[in-house]
């Protein structure tokens, strides 16, 4: 017995004696990049860490924390202890090790737990992307090992670990369980992961259901995934906690949950969470008040706390929900805290973050961090909305962001030092807001180029060290020379034209700051009076937009060859001989960009051609060749997208009337069987352009009826519009007949000229027949 005693006396004094050494570890790599390289080198330190987040002795507890602490701490800001505890598997260790506790381990061993799993789902996300703020990095080494492990940790297995804490009571657990949510979800198909997440046991409730085929288990009071989802709904209930972190973090998460979700953006949203639900099965008793109004309305509430980090959660939060149901165009109406007769809008609650944000933004007293933070969220809120934008530039928004952004600018050549994180990220944001608030307002652009130092100020800013303060500079730049006194002013007095065609050829660039430079471009040379398309034309701008084009960044092959539509545009004859021979009809040909996969470059290829072919002695079917071209065509009109096809169609007509002489050979026989497949295709929108096509090429030259005729295509129409006369509307409906309003408008106009062009040709036969009778 002494022996065991004494052995066990012995062992424990290792354990202890392994712990101090994994504190002292610890304590050299907080803050230290050195160490946590020394440390992720040493493959033997590495794995005696990760095994020691499963040590099951009773002696193991100090080691165990020590060892979750030592995993927390390398992963914070260092790529290369991720990837050498990735290797390691410490993420699966910690789940395993998670899985294991009972409810009554230690609390302090579960805290530990989860915030190192928390500390490694972070760092993995940022190292996979996109970025929640800024830029964020376009090249991380060892991406794929971060994306297996991402993906590891959103299996429903890994799920099933994790959220359930969810429950737990300790809000220091909580708060590490809503962090990592908020770092972790930052694509859609994770999103609608956690959101469909359901405990074991309402899984297999729900599945019992499922069977039961008169069942519909959604609408049931306690139907597992009612409200959002249980994750949604257990976040909801943390909004009304006192303690601060754990607010912030749930908020966040809520935030991140939302984000192009419009199912728990629709929860967020509703009236209440209990009527007519017996909610005393999910929420304490004492809760249920506080949830009668909408989650929302809790949103907006926690936006005027004295906290400006609970501001910026609840007001991103609100963002998200906001702009999830803008996006799915629905109306959703929102009570007030106490209802009255009158509509609440989400006007009004755009109105009332906007302020919020734009309080918080202008206060010298917030930090740069969060003020930037407050205009990336403003620029979520009004991105794409042009009634927002205008609502926010009239709250001050614009005035503010562009007065801030000058002061903090200075007129330089050459950026000498790099500025702090906080600073870049204040600029970062502050460019972001101003793009997203002209991007689709007229207005908004006139009253930001009345600033007579901004556009110098951007072109400063175009030389920034920073990658993601050049790319939304390009962001700026793009959205004011959508506006011609954008082009007259900021181009010429400034000279960003220039600066930004060094960017797009500087060597080293990063490819995002180059695509966005690239989008710049196209407004700078599609006018002909542009002061900045001659020069960029003399600095070999066409070859070096060719050079790009056959680069496999995506991409940067749309942005290229968009910007080569936008400069034949209106270019004289000269000018689309010097573009055709740089960029060769063989690259527009089979296997080149009219027969590329991806769509949007097939569009500007059309775009391409379509250009060109507008001059005078522009002869696109000798030069591209006939069977080429009809092949081409025929391939287009055959796509499975509908914007493709519509557009395929367009370029067509517009390539007939500008063949006058030879639009006869480009009707082939091929395309108006084609097209008219494409009367009798699923979709109303190519069901319409096909029709509009048909009525527009009989109206450009009724010569053409005789071919549309074999083809097919009249007997179609017929069959389309009824056995009625053509403009009778009160007929009963038959097989094959059109029954969208627009289509069949469209069907009765070319039918018209159908009968139109029969009335002639009855009139010439009978011409025909005297002249032989005489």
């Amino acid at each position: 017995m002494p022996t065991v005693v004494a052995a066990s006396v012995g062992a424990s004094s290792a354990l202890t004696a392994e712990a101090a050494r994994l504190k002292q570890l610890r304590n050299r790599i907080v803050g230290n990049p050195t160490e946590k390289a020394r440390l992720a080198a040493d493959e033997e330190a590495i794995l005696l860490v990760v095994d020691a987040l499963n040590d099951d002795t009773a002696a193991g507890l100090e080691l165990r924390i020590t060892a979750a602490n030592v995993v927390a701490t390398s992963v914070a800001g260092s790529l290369v202890a991720l990837h050498a505890l990735l290797r390691a598997k410490a993420h699966q260790a910690l789940l395993y090790a998670l899985s294991r506790l009972s409810p009554s381990a230690n609390n302090r061993l579960r805290i530990a737990f989860v915030r190192a799993l928390r500390a490694i789902g972070t760092a993995v996300a940022d190292a996979v992307g996109p970025s929640w703020w800024a830029l964020g990095p376009d090249t991380v080494p060892d991406r794929d090992a971060a994306r297996v492990a991402l993906e590891e940790c959103l299996n429903e297995a890994a799920q099933d670990v994790y959220l359930s804490l969810l429950l737990d009571p300790s809000p220091a657990v909580l708060e590490a369980i809503c962090g990592m949510l908020a770092q972790i979800l930052r694509v859609k198909l994770h999103r609608l992961s956690v959101a469909d997440w359901l405990p074991p046991a309402d899984r297999e409730l729900e599945q019992k259901r499922a069977k039961r085929g008169w069942e519909k288990a959604d609408v049931q009071p306690h139907a597992p995934r009612r409200h959002g989802g249980w994750v949604a709904r257990h976040l909801c209930e943390l909004l009304h906690t006192k303690d601060m972190n754990l607010l912030e973090a749930a908020l966040l998460a809520l935030a991140a949950l939302c984000k192009d979700n419009l199912p728990v953006a629709k929860a967020m949203a509703a009236q209440n969470y209990s009527e007519g639900i017996d909610c005393s099965a999910f929420i304490p008793i004492h809760r249920l008040n506080s949830l009668i109004e909408s989650t929302f309305h809790t949103m907006l509430l926690l936006a005027k706390s004295r906290s400006v980090n609970i501001q910026l959660a609840a007001c991103f939060c609100a963002a998200q929900v906001l702009k999830a149901i803008n996006d799915a165009h629905v109306n959703t109406s929102i009570p007030q805290l106490n209802p009255t007769p009158q509509a609440y809008s989400f006007n009004e609650d755009q109105i009332t973050l906007t302020h919020i944000l734009n309080q918080i933004m202008a206060s010298p007293l917030h930090g740069e961090l969060e003020r930037g933070r407050a205009c990336f969220i403003i620029s979520t809120l009004v991105h794409g909305e042009h009634a927002a934008a205008q609502t926010a530039a009239e709250c001050g928004w614009l005035g503010t962001i562009a007065n801030v952004l000058i002061s903090i600018t200075p007129n330089v050549a050459d950026w000498e030092e790099e500025e702090s994180n906080d600073r870049q990220f204040f600029r970062e944001g502050l460019l972001s807001a101003i793009a997203s608030l002209t991007l689709h307002s007229e207005d908004n652009r006139q009253k930001l180029i009345s600033y007579p130092d901004l556009a110098q100020a951007l072109a400063s800013l175009l030389r920034h060290p920073g990658a993601g303060v050049r790319h939304a500079t390009c962001l700026c730049v793009r959205t004011i020379t959508r506006s011609v006194n954008g082009l007259r002013t900021a181009v010429v007095d400034a000279d960003l034209g220039p600066r930004l065609f060094e960017v797009v050829c500087k060597p080293q660039e990063d490819r995002r700051v180059r695509t966005a430079a690239l989008s710049a471009m196209c407004n700078l040379i599609t006018t002909e009076h542009s002061p900045a398309r001659t020069e960029i034309v003399q600095r070999g701008g066409i070859e070096r937009l060719v050079e790009f084009i056959n680069f496999k960044d995506e991409a940067m092959r749309v942005n290229s060859a968009w910007a080569i539509g936008n400069f034949l545009y209106k270019s004289t004859p000269r000018e689309k001989q010097l573009v055709m021979s740089k960029l060769s009809w063989g690259t527009l040909r089979r296997q080149g960009l009219l027969h590329s996969p991806n769509d949007e470059l097939r569009e500007h290829a059309l775009t391409i051609l379509v250009n060109y072919s507008v001059s005078p002695g522009s002869d696109v079917i000798d030069s591209y060749g006939h069977d080429a071209l009809i092949a081409t065509f025929d391939s287009l009109m055959s796509a499975g997208t509908s914007t493709l096809v519509r557009r395929a169609l367009d370029s067509w007509l517009v390539l007939i009337r500008n063949s006058t002489d030879r639009g006869h050979a480009l009707c082939a026989h091929a395309l108006l069987t084609r097209l008219r497949d494409l009367l009798g295709h699923k979709e109303v929108d190519i069901r319409t352009a096909a029709a509009k096509t048909v009525s527009d090429l009989l109206l450009f030259n009724s010569d053409f009826y005789q071919a549309l005729r074999e083809s097919g295509i009249e007997t179609t129409l017929r069959i389309m519009h009824g056995p009625s006369h053509v403009g009778q509307h009160n007929i009963h409906w038959q097989p094959g007949m059109e029954e969208h309003t627009e289509v069949r408008r469209y069907v009765s106009d070319a039918l018209v000229h159908i009968d139109a062009c029969g009335i002639d040709e009855d009139e010439d036969g009978e011409d025909s027949a005297m002249m032989d009778r005489g």
